[in-house]
């Protein structure tokens, strides 16, 4: 496939949607092109030209480079806290949800089969701009793959709803699937669905890291306009540092229940004074963070410029590349990535933090735990090591533990230690360290 081909259809995937396409995804475009040249016997050139006039084409390649990894429950511990917390306010009441960018729709699923479990009123919407993953969604039909470790306490409440066939498939009844209404939409076009109003719950997950800044502001601000005062919107985990304080809306605030983070709409009689104080805030953070990048030492010139032996790629390349695996679930290849790292002495601790992320995406907190001990021991200035040990720690009960990692993290970035550029393209420090504020206090 030639180069023009590649960014000519990055290029309207950007304009249309927001995503970008980053080059580790040639060849999956590449695969998408050549596939199609052979299934319909036609030039490369002719594929291209029909991607750019047929919008089911479109979508369908849209659908490939973000590729729809998803299970139910994802992220166990948010939907605990909607059990715990959230959900028993609408007793006796109508909840409406939307999970957007819903994908094949286990999380739609998930979202209904807790709140019919908890006798809920619920109204559940399911958009995605994939065609295809939601025509999944309908057919109700779904592979034991869809059923992980993280979120197995509530995989009783998804059985009750449908039952596994002789091939391992599960099935859900028709009843439940027809509860779940869904629209094919995409997120940065400019008028909402017919139903998003008044909206007290919306997952959208998993979308941030394929938006640069500007999408995000957009998306941000639009979605949460949807919701109803006191409305409450989710993102992943994956995503926290990707949500920097410019991003958030005035009258979106940031809320914390032990390690599940989320946003929630403040009542319109508070507006005015939380815009106040939010306008001061951001602007304080944001000239730290101004104060912080004009600290450029040689070790930040070394790693933006330095290559990974093997791959020939930048830092900023191998950790875009090992998040976007771990987030679509293909732990193989992302622990294959981290090994790379291992081979050369000066990137042998961001190996040790690579592989701590994946075991800690994988739910094994022990293994996690050491790795990310290994890691700061070999690089005390690292700050993404001390959060993400402090996250562990706090997970496995060691609380004490965890708020001296928190605080040296914390210390890290307000003593402007922003050396480490390629961690900062997904991450906001000043974010961080008011994660790393709350966990202390």
């Amino acid at each position: 496939m030639e180069n023009k081909f590649f960014l000519t259809l990055a290029e309207k995937i950007l304009l249309e949607t927001g995503i970008i396409v980053e080059k580790i995804q040639y060849s999956t475009v590449q695969k998408f092109i050549l596939e199609k040249s052979r299934l319909k016997n036609i030039t490369e050139e002719e594929v291209v030209k029909n991607i750019l006039s047929d919008r089911a084409e479109f979508e369908q390649l849209v659908g490939a480079v973000t590729i729809n990894e998803t299970y139910f429950f994802r992220e166990e511990k948010q939907f605990l806290f909607l059990k715990d917390v959230l959900f028993p306010k609408f007793y006796g009441k109508k909840i409406k949800i939307w999970s957007a960018a819903c994908s094949t729709g286990e999380e739609a699923f998930s979202l209904l089969a807790l709140a019919l479990e908890m006798g809920l009123d619920a109204e559940i919407y399911a958009t995605d701009i994939d065609f295809t993953a939601l025509e999944k969604l309908k057919n109700g039909v779904f592979t034991k793959n869809s059923f992980r470790i993280d979120g197995k306490m509530f995989h009783p409440l998804i059985e009750k709803h449908g039952k596994f066939d002789g091939e391992g498939k599960f099935i859900f009844d028709r009843d439940f699937v027809s509860r779940i209404k869904t629209v094919n939409y995409n997120l940065m076009s400019g008028e909402l669905p017919s139903f998003a109003f008044d909206v007290n719950l919306v997952f959208l997950r998993n979308v941030f890291i394929y938006f640069g800044e500007d999408s995000r502001v957009k998306v941000f601000k639009k979605i949460a306009s949807t919701l109803s005062e006191e409305g409450c919107l989710f993102f992943s985990m994956n995503e926290v540092g990707c949500i920097s304080d410019g991003i958030v809306p005035d009258f979106m605030m940031r809320q914390r229940e032990d390690s599940v983070f989320y946003f929630k709409r403040i009542c319109r009689k508070e507006e005015k004074k939380e815009n106040s104080e939010n306008k001061k805030e951001k602007t304080e953070n944001k000239n730290q963070l101004l104060r912080q990048r004009s600290r450029k030492s040689v070790h930040r010139e070394f790693l933006e410029k330095k290559q990974c032996r093997n791959e020939g790629i930048l830092m900023a390349e191998i950790n875009e590349k090992i998040l976007r695996l771990v987030n679509e679930g293909k732990f193989d290849e992302a622990e294959k990535t981290a090994r790379l790292l291992s081979e050369d002495v000066s990137t042998k601790a961001f190996s040790y933090f690579y592989h701590g992320y994946i075991h800690y995406n994988l739910d094994d907190r022990q293994k996690a735990e050491s790795l990310f001990e290994t890691c700061r021991l070999l690089k005390p200035d690292f700050w993404p090591a001390h959060f993400f040990h402090g996250l562990v720690l706090k997970d496995i009960g060691k609380d004490e533990n965890a708020k001296k990692s928190f605080f040296k993290c914390r210390e890290l970035l307000q003593n402007g230690s922003d050396d480490y550029s390629f961690f900062l393209d997904s991450f906001s420090p000043a974010y961080i360290a008011s994660i790393c504020e709350k966990f202390l206090t």
